[in-house]
């Protein structure tokens, strides 16, 4: 199922990208995210990085990085949690007025999450789904500031877990 997944993933990118490049519909967003990670009852703060490629007027791809991590008070030292997330996938976009731009998406990919005390280190790489959204809010024809929020659902071997996801950021682009 995930060797299937994976290759429709690269089939559909690479089909894709002479139309992104053609049409010069990119946009790139770095940012702030806070993620609530519900297996181990806490917030996570980090950053998250993405580019888009608009294919038709209102559907394209989206491929994204985000790397949160939060340190716990144990025993007079630390325990270190963190996460990186690579996911990419299709998003659609209206623009209801001028200046905003109201997305959706839907992420899929691997998320690698590590836990630490001292220089003792675990970590595990899982599958996640992600469906999204939210707005741009356009500063300039190229420039604008992006709001959004996600639902991430990681499949582990042994279980599901959840996690909710607010961020903010700056959008640069042509074509927006």
């Amino acid at each position: 199922m995930r060797a299937m997944l994976r290759v429709a993933v690269v089939v559909t990118t690479c089909l894709c990208i002479p139309q992104i490049v053609e049409a010069q519909n990119f946009s790139a967003t770095g940012g702030y995210s806070l993620v609530r990670d519900h297996a181990i009852d806490e917030t996570l703060s980090g950053w998250l990085a993405s580019v888009s490629g608009r294919i038709f007027s209102a559907f394209g791809i989206t491929a994204e990085a985000d790397r949160t991590s939060k340190a716990l008070p144990v025993l007079g030292t630390a325990l270190k949690y963190r996460s990186l997330s690579l996911m990419a996938g299709p998003y659609v976009s209206v623009r209801p007025v001028s200046r905003v731009t109201l997305f959706g998406q839907v992420l899929f990919g691997g998320i690698r999450s590590e836990v630490g005390i001292l220089d003792q280190m675990q970590s595990r790489n899982d599958f996640a789904l992600q469906p999204g959204g939210g707005a741009d809010f356009s500063i300039s024809r190229t420039v604008g500031i992006r709001a959004g929020g996600d639902y991430r659902r990681i499949n582990a071997a042994d279980s599901v877990m959840t996690q909710m996801r607010v961020h903010a950021g700056l959008v640069i682009g042509s074509g927006r």
